[in-house]
């Protein structure tokens, strides 16, 4: 793997940003729209997977989408890594190496890292996101306030960073915030995780967060602001397609969007429909009136189900901890047979 490594300073400390295939992502892209728009499976409608939504325009937008007061999702989480984060940090041990996948902004991050920085504990964190400019932005809010803790930027997809971490020596602390895995359909979950745990070795560990609220009400409400911020987010995704496909086929005038619940498990998706026969033959793009688009699915799954797929994928929990608000857990998960 060729990899290009920038150093950047920050006062008296310093973060580290490699290329991991981030210089790539548009090339990532257009393979997830290849295999989830244009040859969706058979009785789904084209998908937009969520790496369209984490352009650099679309994560400038999702720090304020996360801030909403509706949007319990992050804060319900950070609440948690406040209350339980000592307990969670005890499990990270002088030498490892933390690898956060889909860092966005660090706040989650940051009761964890404080703690480690109380115990003058000397780790690396690897934070992992498509967004160079988000990478920069959040090490740079933390690299003046940690002595102990190296700070390392991986630019790329969770695929790339899967390849990078092969590189990486035990032990290694895998986290995965805001349901970034294993909140996808049951499959899809199995074979992405199934992935993930692959990697981690008798040494190693993988703390989850997991959305498992179930009332429906409180989900809709996070997923539907008042002030269209979500909505914004979504069409900005949406436009950034065009970029990928290199051809303008994408005006938000002939959507609209909406959000439907589906069942068994609990699912939200949004739905983006057309108002008007849409065709972009330079795009092998051709919609009717009425036709529709998915994006952005909630997959909510209970705690046994959880269970289940760890158990599936060849991990065992030896840990959570629930948020005082609320129904986000973090899953703290080892290897099944070194336990």
């Amino acid at each position: 793997m060729d990899l290009d490594k920038t150093t950047h300073t920050a006062s008296a400390e310093a973060y580290e940003i490699i290329d991991i295939g981030g210089s790539r992502v548009g090339q990532s892209c257009r393979k997830a729209l290849d295999e989830q728009f244009f040859q969706h499976r058979t009785g789904r409608c084209p998908f937009v997977d969520d790496m369209l939504m984490s352009s650099d325009a679309g994560l400038a937008q999702w720090s304020d989408l996360n801030r909403l007061p509706n949007y319990y999702q992050t804060s319900e989480e950070i609440t948690l890594l406040e209350k339980h984060g000592a307990a969670i940090a005890a499990h990270i041990l002088p030498g490892c190496s933390i690898i956060d996948l889909g860092s966005a902004d660090t706040r989650k991050i940051k009761p964890l890292l404080d703690h480690i920085e109380s115990r003058a504990c000397a780790v690396t964190y690897y934070s992992v996101d498509l967004s160079r400019p988000s990478l920069a932005s959040g090490l740079a809010k933390l690299a003046t306030q940690y002595r102990h803790i190296k700070l390392v930027g991986l630019w790329g997809t969770f695929d790339d960073a899967l390849e990078y971490c092969k590189s990486i020596a035990s032990p290694r602390f895998l986290m995965s915030l805001g349901s970034m895995i294993g909140n996808d359909r049951w499959d899809d979950s199995i074979r992405n995780l199934t992935a993930w745990a692959s990697l981690v070795g008798p040494e190693d560990a993988f703390l989850m967060g997991i959305d498992s609220h179930f009332d429906p009400d409180k989900i809709w409400a996070s997923y539907h602001d008042e002030g269209g911020v979500f909505e914004r987010f979504l069409r900005t995704g949406m436009a950034y397609t065009n970029d990928v496909l290199g051809v303008e086929w994408w005006r938000d005038s002939d959507w609209t969007l909406g959000g439907e619940f589906r069942e068994k498990p609990l699912v939200h998706a949004f739905v983006f429909t057309a108002v008007r026969d849409v065709v972009c033959p330079a795009a092998g793009i051709s919609f009717k009136a009425g036709d529709r688009i998915e994006c952005y699915e909630g997959h909510k799954y209970t705690l046994d189900e959880m269970d289940k797929q760890f158990a599936v994928c060849g991990l065992k929990r030896i840990g959570r901890w629930k948020s005082p608000d609320g129904d986000i857990y973090e899953h703290l998960l080892a290897k099944a047979d070194s336990v």
